[in-house]
């Protein structure tokens, strides 16, 4: 998961709400005409983005540094199941965002939690915004040791080997402190706009750098990896699928992104499910031909698979570095915000007082810190999150709101459709987080 680019014209502000716009007289005719379309004259007044730019901000929002484990995912149930498996938890995830987008129109809402506490209350608020906090967790520990992996390649490469615990704990104490923990201290975020484009062209960069490689190595008689599985199954297809509902988030995280775009629902769920299409092509066709390259000895960082001395993975290892370290701190923002709401009710991470600062942010830095520490397998890490944040949050949380808020018999198919949705969501939800943490503690072991 990565954060919406601040290079493009959507305007948010640290929460991700939509920001007013006090200039909506200088909009020509047409642009009044298509910001009313289908919308009510008591909607807040927001400063509205195109079709095209609200989908290359979703695009971006589910796109990130994580999808650089997607591959190691095939291992558990092989090339055609794994594919699969990606497609449906895809068409999943679409149509929780379909729901959410139905409860988002209705209630005139820009997020998750402003929805649980009108639906909920405060007590569920409370849990969603727990739920939301471990999913944010899972993304910023991957992205440390994401960050730190490509550290250790580039010592690598100039001769130092680094085998150990303690030598892993010290590299990635010294990324942490030097790098992007440093840039969470600063109350404004501002700097990170200059690399936002930079992050998103290294995820790109990957895509098109992987794409070479299978036009490059595939064709070689000793390719495909002789240990490519084309259908095996495992326990720990379920820890692939919490990769996956992580990987294909979107309605976890999708509403004040998509708050700004044209209010008709039709026209949003147009938008999101090309958004759908072309993350399964981007995260899946890479992951493919990583997994069709290494086999079951794909890494759980698919770009540690590479030698270290590879010039073009050089370079997207630079890129990744880049995207990992620049979206970490962001994330890192929204966790104390969500903290910051619950000890102090505040959640604007800006708005804390410096003595609730130096409490929040320093614990969430050495919590990420810890668990990269002895817990170095980002598939698991992803799993944990995915199937908390993405399997409650984002299949039982959707359907949880609609029977709630329909006046109509239980017995009803699209009721019934409903609670089978909440029933799947939550036995997953279990199965994957035991899965997900069973694979974390055997690579700790490991």
């Amino acid at each position: 998961m990565a954060e919406s680019t601040p290079g493009l014209p959507v305007v948010l502000d640290t929460n991700g709400n939509p920001i007013m716009d006090s200039n909506m007289g200088n909009m020509s005719i047409k642009q009044l005409d298509e910001f009313e379309e289908g919308s009510e004259s008591s909607e807040p007044k927001v400063k509205r983005v195109g079709r095209f730019a609200t989908f290359l901000n979703l695009c971006n929002a589910m796109v990130g540094a994580g999808i650089v484990s997607v591959p190691s995912t095939f291992n558990a149930t092989g090339l055609g199941p794994t594919t699969i498996l990606l497609a449906l938890c895809g068409f999943l995830c679409f149509y929780s965002g379909v729901i959410m987008l139905g409860l988002q129109s209705d209630h005139k809402v820009s997020g998750l939690n402003e929805l649980a506490y009108k639906i909920f209350g405060n007590s569920g608020q409370l849990l969603v915004s727990i739920c939301i906090i471990i999913f944010a967790f899972s993304c910023t520990v991957a992205y440390l040791i994401i960050g730190a992996n490509q550290i250790k390649s580039w010592l690598t490469l100039a001769g130092y080997n680094m085998t150990g615990k303690t030598e892993w704990a010290l590299l990635m104490t010294f990324y942490l402190v030097v790098l992007p923990g440093m840039m969470t201290i600063p109350r404004h975020l501002d700097c990170l706009s200059k690399l936002a484009i930079p992050s998103v062209a290294g995820v790109a960069f990957y895509f098109f750098v992987m794409i070479i490689k299978a036009f490059t190595l595939l064709p070689k008689p000793e390719y495909p990896d002789p240990t490519t599985i084309g259908y095996k199954m495992s326990f720990e297809i379920f820890t692939a699928f919490g990769v996956h509902s992580l990987t294909f988030s979107l309605p976890v995280i999708m509403l004040p992104i998509i708050a700004p775009y044209n209010p008709s629902v039709r026209k949003r769920v147009y938008v999101m499910g090309w958004t759908f299409i072309a993350t399964w092509l981007i995260v899946s066709i890479p992951a493919a031909i990583g997994y069709l390259l290494f086999g079951q000895n794909t890494k759980s960082d698919v770009l540690s698979s590479f030698p270290d001395n590879d010039i073009l993975i050089l370079i997207v290892r630079v890129g990744m570095f880049i995207s990992v370290s620049m979206s970490y701190p962001a994330i890192v923002m929204s966790i104390t915000g969500s903290l910051g709401q619950m000890l102090y009710q505040q959640n604007n991470p800006e708005l804390l007082t410096s003595k609730q600062r130096w409490v929040l942010i320093p614990l969430v830095n050495i919590a990420n810190l810890v668990v990269a520490i002895f817990f170095p397998d980002i598939r698991s890490i992803l799993g944990v999150g995915g199937s908390i944040g993405g399997c409650l949050v984002g299949f039982v949380f959707p359907s949880l709101c609609r029977i709630v808020t329909r006046n109509t018999s239980l017995s009803t198919l699209t009721n019934v459709g409903h609670i089978c949705f909440i029933v799947f969501g939550i036995i997953m939800s279990i199965i994957c987080t035991y899965s997900s943490v069973k694979d974390a503690i055997s690579s700790m072991k490991k």
